[in-house]
């Protein structure tokens, strides 16, 4: 692969990192906990083993370990985002350290290129 090959390579992925759209990989990152919790949120705890039981202490307790798992997943959801985040940034910064070297190169590439194409 050429410098200028590596280049454009390298700018579509910036364009990937930074982008601001509903489907950029930061948008879908940021959605992780919400997410999470709301697969828990939705499921249906079954009533009919406590149907005789079915007071509300025992609704109330139902309700609070769902809203307790909730937050639970919600925090691993988060952790997982600032992983997600921190890679994004990690190679963000990889990115940019060689970006100038390999521009540099990509236009010794192109100048080759226009001076082989004159007659």
């Amino acid at each position: 692969m050429n410098k200028l090959d590596e280049f454009i390579i390298m700018v579509k992925r910036i364009g990937e990192l930074t982008d601001a759209s509903n489907f950029s990989l930061r948008e879908r990152a940021s959605c992780i906990p919400n997410r999470r919790a709301e697969d828990v949120a939705d499921v249906i705890f079954d009533y009919r083993r406590v149907k005789e039981k079915s007071t509300p202490r025992i609704k109330e307790l139902i309700e609070r370990c769902r809203a307790n798992a909730m937050a639970c997943e919600r925090i691993r959801g988060e952790q997982e985002r600032d992983i997600l985040l921190r890679q994004y940034a990690l190679e963000l910064e990889a990115i940019r350290a060689v970006l100038p070297t390999i521009a540099a190169q990509a236009a010794i590439e192109i100048g080759v290129i226009a001076r082989e194409m004159i007659p």
